[in-house]
């Protein structure tokens, strides 16, 4: 069924809004001010696809993939790229209620280090979460080239549920998730090398690693320009030690905290030589207060810091927070806890263009202190 809509405005999904017989409509590749002719994706009829674009948006453009928007990878490819960053600083001031500087780019297309696939009969894609329809993916643009080779070596020869590739942009070395047993293709790696800012990061199949190298060396470079010459340096939520090893030529003393097993194994080895940088596994907020912190780095996951970590920090407060976020809510929450502090200056990162998603950097220091 096709039905006319006037797009209104746009929603925190990437998504036209529109009204009709009285309900909001959630409208894919649509974008606010168009005239559209849209598809109703399910039952319910609040959810539809922009199938032809009445009166397009000066602010529209031809999306460069053309399995846009069907594999639901991508939320953005229909805007034009500096519109897409716009959109993301205004998405950010709407919840700090601060004013953010101009996103930095971390780069438009093949950026992604990592893919996460689902597997059906052999073939690998992306499945759509509001058509749920599985799409054979042969080459993702986001994907870095060397995903994209190893995605066509093993495309019809995964009879698994899922897979994941990831690779390293700067070393070439490569890691696919599970053991696919193909005799032409080794798979199977427990873990692959990346480089940053010149210093060697082994990485494990289930650690976190950002996934865009370029855009995670830019804001190690914002990091390490808001941190300066510091004394105590905390980096809560560590993961595999990339800021606590990049950041010890900074500071007196870097704690890295971090509570996953497997990031462990790799930071306890990439921490290695840095004598003033001491590794503690456990939860943030079972080793939280400490005294006499300089700097504390947060960088949780999409969630946020808890509310035992807040009030940790309150009990006894850094000379200065550099909180790192991957979700402006959680970001701007976890900042309304803060007690005695100023918010200095807030940095989006685009890591991940084309999509909804935004990095952002926080610096904040205490009010009692010049």
């Amino acid at each position: 069924m096709l039905v006319r809509l006037e797009i209104t405005k746009m929603g925190e999904e990437g998504e036209g809004l529109a009204e009709w017989e009285g309900r909001e409509i959630r409208v894919l590749n649509a974008l606010p001010g168009e005239e559209v002719e849209a598809e109703f994706l399910a039952r319910g009829k609040t959810i539809a696809v922009a199938k032809e674009i009445l009166s397009p948006s000066p602010d529209r453009r031809e999306p460069p993939c053309p399995l846009f928007p069907r594999c639901g990878g991508c939320q953005f490819q229909h805007l034009k790229y500096p519109k897409q960053l716009e959109l993301k600083r205004r998405r950010i001031e709407k919840v700090l209620g601060e004013r953010v500087e101009p996103p930095i780019s971390g780069g438009e297309l093949g950026y992604r280090n990592h893919a996460r696939l689902t597997a059906r009969r052999g073939e690998v894609g992306f499945v759509n979460r509001f058509t749920h329809e599985f799409v054979r993916v042969d080459r993702c643009l986001l994907m870095s080239p060397l995903i994209n080779e190893l995605l066509s070596k093993v495309q019809g020869r995964c009879f698994s549920t899922m897979v994941s590739i990831r690779v390293g942009i700067r070393t070439g070395e490569y890691l696919i998730q599970p053991n696919l047993f193909l005799q032409d293709l080794p798979t199977g790696q427990s873990f692959y090398h990346e480089i940053l800012l010149g210093r060697r990061f082994r990485i494990s199949a289930s650690s976190f690693f950002q996934t865009n190298t370029e855009g995670a060396e830019e804001m190690v470079r914002m990091v390490r320009e808001w941190v300066g010459s510091a004394g105590k340096v905390v980096d809560a939520y560590a993961g595999v030690g990339a800021f606590a090893a990049l950041l010890s030529d900074l500071a007196s003393e870097v704690l890295a905290i971090e509570v996953s097993s497997s990031a462990e194994k790799d930071a306890l080895h990439n921490l290695e030589g840095l004598p003033n940088v001491k590794f503690v596994r456990g939860r943030v907020e079972e080793i939280l207060p400490l005294e006499n912190v300089d700097v504390l780095l947060l960088d949780p996951p999409r969630e946020g810091c808890s509310g035992r970590v807040m009030e940790a920090i309150n009990l006894s407060p850094p000379r200065r927070i550099v909180y790192v976020s991957c979700n402006p809510t959680t970001l701007g929450r976890d900042l309304a806890k803060l007690k005695g502090f100023i918010l200095e200056k807030v940095q989006p990162i685009d890591l991940f263009a084309q999509t909804k998603h935004v990095e952002c950097l926080a610096l904040l220091r205490r009010e009692d202190l010049p």
